[in-house]
């Protein structure tokens, strides 16, 4: 293995404290490889954005990789109120990638703006379980996909079971960036902790009722 391409490997994968075959590191080289020549940047220029217990978040251009070895739900439908990816598979068990398109995370966001998304995802028959603000951004640019060629990934090969469809959301819209806590309103589910999910639900319940009367 080259210096650079363990470099880059360990730093995508040091987080993760798993090990993974040489057919699956070779992928996810070439992955970020064409990623890099997409956005016109070098390998080195992929820096770590950020980093939890079970994934760890990468910026390369103007896209971010997510790697993870665990989700908490992987076959919902596509949904007008997440990140569009261009990719979302599994590499290996262990091992799940998505590529979407960066966003600005660098905003104030206050509790009705974040009530509106959560209500408008209600509305479509989906749940969102983990409200926070640290997984929302406001869109920088419409959310499509943006690539150097067409690519049009089919729902199914994005590991989607279903799709909601709506507007596309526009630049300076709200979307959820953590698409690891969204399900059908009839699935087996649990509200996260440390989140805003409880609440809104109560007041979702009770906005819902007014509007029958």
């Amino acid at each position: 293995m080259g210096e650079n391409k363990e470099k880059l490997l360990c730093l995508l994968l040091e987080n993760l404290h798993q090990e993974y075959s040489d057919n699956v590191c070779d992928v996810l080289y070439l992955i970020t490889e064409e990623i890099c020549k997409n956005e016109n940047c070098e390998l080195s220029d992929v820096s770590l954005i950020s980093k939890g217990s079970y994934s760890s978040v990468f910026g390369i251009g103007h896209k971010v990789m997510k790697l993870s070895k665990d989700r908490a739900s992987i076959d919902f439908p596509n949904n007008p109120y997440i990140v569009k990816p261009l990719l979302r598979r599994f590499l290996d068990e262990n091992l799940f990638i998505e590529v979407t398109e960066k966003v600005d995370t660098n905003i104030k966001i206050s509790n009705q703006e974040l009530y509106s998304l959560y209500a408008e995802v209600r509305d479509s028959g989906l749940v969102w379980t983990d409200v926070n603000k640290r997984n929302v951004g406001v869109l920088e640019k419409d959310n499509i996909i943006y690539w150097n060629y067409y690519l049009n990934p089919s729902d199914i090969a994005l590991k989607f079971n279903d799709k909601i469809y709506g507007p596309v959301r526009k630049k300076g819209q709200l979307v959820i960036l953590d698409a690891d806590h969204i399900f059908k309103e009839n699935d087996n589910y649990f509200l996260e902790d440390d989140s805003y999910s409880t609440a809104f639900n109560f007041q979702y319940t009770m906005d819902k009722k007014r509007r029958k009367k």
